[in-house]
């Protein structure tokens, strides 16, 4: 009876420190990727809304040319020139996410706000991120302006 109890908590043991070292690389993890996916987001921001360039969104964001047609790209970045030339960036804001799903494995994004001053009017930049093959790539990008309304 004593040797199945000690059997038992052994067993409890193992797997509590088990369950303790996932969470403790999790975690190291998830600070990696937070760090690696703001830096990206801190990068990346201001090189595409300094000027307006529709160029570098593109070639972060190779997706999204399928998923809006040239015309629209065209239209969304005239109509955010209106906000002039890039005068202060505040540096985004956010994090990343690890979700696992059956049949799909691992998918690691972020999500990021940043506050950005031109000039002629203020812009929240909205950056979704998705890591694939190890490098971060753009998945949604949207201005919230309401000098554009």
């Amino acid at each position: 009876m004593i040797k199945k109890i000690l059997m038992g908590l052994g067993i409890a043991v193992l797997v509590l420190v088990a369950v303790a070292a996932v969470g403790v690389f999790l975690a190291r993890q998830g600070e990696r990727l937070d760090a690696s996916s703001k830096a990206y987001a801190n990068r990346t921001i201001p090189l595409i809304v300094s000027a307006w360039s529709e160029q570098a969104l593109v070639q972060n964001a190779p997706e999204l040319l399928h998923a809006a047609s040239k015309p629209d790209f065209d239209r969304y970045f005239a109509a955010f020139a209106k906000l002039g030339p890039l005068v202060h960036y505040d540096g985004a804001k956010g994090q990343s996410n690890i979700t696992v799903l059956a049949g799909k494995g691992r998918i690691v994004t972020a999500d990021y706000v940043a506050h950005a001053k031109f000039a002629h009017g203020s812009a929240e930049i909205d950056l979704g991120l998705i890591r694939e093959q190890g490098h971060w790539k753009i998945d949604a990008f949207r201005v919230n302006s309401p000098s554009l309304l």
